[in-house]
């Protein structure tokens, strides 16, 4: 009976459990919607304040009150993405299309967050649910408008901006998004004209203002890009994309202490940029400050160090000191990293044709052939490097080639004591044996795929048969300059100066033909717009400083052929131009110095 008793308590106990255990169930499967909306404009409220935090908390007592509400789980979802726990954020929005999988904005929202994060093809997937939902609106356009771009599918962001467009004619936004998505297909002008509407609306658009600037360069007008620059940042002294921009602009104009100034505000503001070093060290390499180059191209390969190009600029600036063991390991390297960069063999392949090193070069130059088959220079280059080849092979065959034929030697190194000259030359045109020079460019963002250049040396051209070689007084006298015999004048026709398209190669060639022609100062001119152009370029170096001592420029022509001989440490006939000149300031010895150098090098290509 007892034990009776105690089955019959046990089951009453159980039962009266359960109903209360169903009783707090029903409860909280019965949603307060009432108090869930009120709660929720609290939350609404603290987040119009600037009260994030306030407006969780009431987001989240609205939910507890019916946990269906999309709208509570959509703005908090808003406020943990913008307080960075994206975790959070993505399952709220994600909540929020579960409970109610018919709502237009939940999508919206969830689209957002994955562009905001990076992920533009699902971003368009929401974007595009929502619009079917009926969220027509402007800013749905343009998100996936945007996310379009993004996936560069431009020809459907332009739809969307277009339909944006028709919705709202006062909004600015797609204008300036179908502006940007006109100049990704290179349709600058239209461009322009989108990006004039989308200020005209909005006066102080800076971002309208940066990307009209791009388009001005897809045109080739610098200046009024520059000016848009320099407004843009007016409004907004912190766009670091601006000043990156407006450096590469200013290069275009021929602004290099400018540019460098604004690339430096630009890594002051994001020192995390290896491009912005990498630019900054071109312009350091043209204007000849090759320590500077260096430090700027050993930081970007420090912020990149799986990037082929940054190697590839680094060796350039090795090269220009003299490293050249160090620049062959960079662009070594850039070719471990990236085995289909024309850029890394084409480079690699130049320094060795300047290191004498011909077979290698051909290799190089050959594997950089077939992965760019369309670059005239780099074969332009393996031509030559073939030649040299076949010009070894020639003399292999009469007399062997010397173990030490291919050595090179390099500034600094000791020169042999001073040998009378007997019957010095200074030819008009660079000898067969000159070297070719090396060049890495780093371009910026205003040219799209901002690329190095590796700019080869033109075939030397041919002197005038009727040019006579310059004779050398006895030591003790000055020698005289070059005279020829009388020739027929011709009018001078000014110079052109570099149009779009010229290469240094094409200038220089101008200019060496105005050498010919004895036209000096308008030769000077030219020479010079080439070596502005790639200043690498040692045979228009040494072309220019015997313009140059043809005008009685003797220190002028001094300085040049220090930088030819300094980019080229073989070039005998370097060595010998600078010998006349070196005599004619006075200095005996360092004359004397370079004409035993230039006869060592030339005895030893002849052998």
């Amino acid at each position: 009976m007892c034990k009776l008793t105690y089955r019959v308590a046990r089951i009453v106990l159980t039962i009266a459990i359960f109903g209360l255990l169903i009783s707090v169930d029903g409860a909280q499967g019965k949603p307060d919607k009432r108090k869930s909306q009120a709660v929720y404009q609290q939350g609404q409220a603290a987040d119009q304040a600037g009260k994030p935090d306030e407006a969780i908390a009431a987001y989240t007592e609205a939910l507890e009150a019916d946990g269906g509400n999309s709208a509570a789980l959509r703005a908090r979802g808003k406020d943990y993405f913008a307080a960075g726990n994206h975790d959070k954020a993505l399952a709220d929005f994600e909540a929020a299309i579960r409970v109610q999988p018919g709502d237009a904005q939940a999508y919206f929202a969830r689209g957002q967050f994955f562009s905001d994060t990076g992920q533009p093809e699902r971003a368009a997937q929401d974007f595009t649910t929502a619009i079917g939902l009926k969220l027509e609106r402007t800013e749905v356009y343009n998100a996936r408008g945007s996310a379009y771009i993004a996936t560069r599918h431009y020809d459907k962001a332009i739809e969307d901006f277009t339909q944006s467009i028709k919705l709202r004619l006062d909004n600015p936004e797609p204008y300036k998004g179908r502006g940007v998505a006109l100049s990704a297909q290179g349709k600058y002008r239209d461009a322009i004209e989108d990006f004039d509407a989308a200020i005209s609306r909005r006066a102080n658009y800076e971002e309208a203002l940066v990307e009209r600037a791009l388009a001005y360069t897809g045109i080739g007008d610098f200046e009024h890009s520059d000016q848009d620059l320099t407004a843009a940042l007016k409004l907004n002294v912190d766009d670091v994309r601006a000043w990156r921009v407006r450096g590469a602009v200013r290069e275009r104009l021929g602004r290099d202490p400018d540019a460098i100034a604004d690339y430096t505000e630009a890594i002051k503001r994001d020192s995390k940029d290896a491009r912005t070093f990498l630019a900054r060290g071109a312009v350091y390499a043209r204007l000849q400050k090759y320590q500077e180059s260096l430090d700027d191209r050993d930081q970007a390969v420090k912020l990149a160090p799986n990037s082929a190009e940054a190697y590839v600029a680094r060796g350039s600036s090795y090269h220009f000191l003299g490293q050249h063991d160090k620049g062959i390991a960079d662009r070594t390297t850039a070719i471990t990293l990236d085995p289909a960069s024309a850029l890394a063999w084409t480079a690699r392949g130049n320094a060795y044709f300047l290191l004498n090193r011909y077979p290698e070069a051909v290799n190089d130059l050959q594997q950089a052939i077939r992965l760019d088959p369309g670059n005239r220079q780099v074969q332009e280059l393996l031509d030559l490097a073939q030649a040299k080849v076949q010009e070894a092979s020639a003399s292999a065959i009469v007399k062997p080639v010397p173990a030490d034929t291919i050595a090179v030697t390099l500034p600094g190194a000791a020169s042999p004591p001073p040998v009378p000259e007997t019957k010095p030359a200074l030819p008009l045109a660079p000898p067969a044996e000159v070297k070719a020079d090396v060049k890495i460019e780093v371009k910026e963002e205003v040219k799209p795929a901002s690329k190095a250049e590796v700019k080869p040396v033109p075939k030397p051209a041919t002197p005038p048969a009727e040019k006579p070689e310059p004779k050398a007084e006895v030591k003790s006298a000055q020698p005289k300059p070059p005279e020829g015999p009388p020739k027929t004048a011709r009018p001078v026709t000014p110079p052109a100066a570099p149009a779009v398209g010229d290469t240094a190669v094409t200038v220089y060639r101008r200019g060496f033909a105005l050498l010919q022609d004895d036209h000096l100062p308008e030769a000077v001119e030219q020479l010079s717009a080439a070596l502005k152009m790639d200043p690498s370029m040692s045979l228009a170096y040494n072309a220019r400083g015997y313009a140059r001592y043809r005008l009685k420029q003797y220190p002028e022509a001094v300085a040049d052929y220090d930088r030819a001989i300094l980019l080229n440490p073989a070039y005998a006939n370097a060595y010998q131009n600078r010998s006349f000149a070196r005599r004619m300031t006075g200095d005996a010895a360092g004359a004397d110095a370079d004409t035993a150098k230039a006869k060592e090098l030339a005895s030893k290509a002849a052998k």
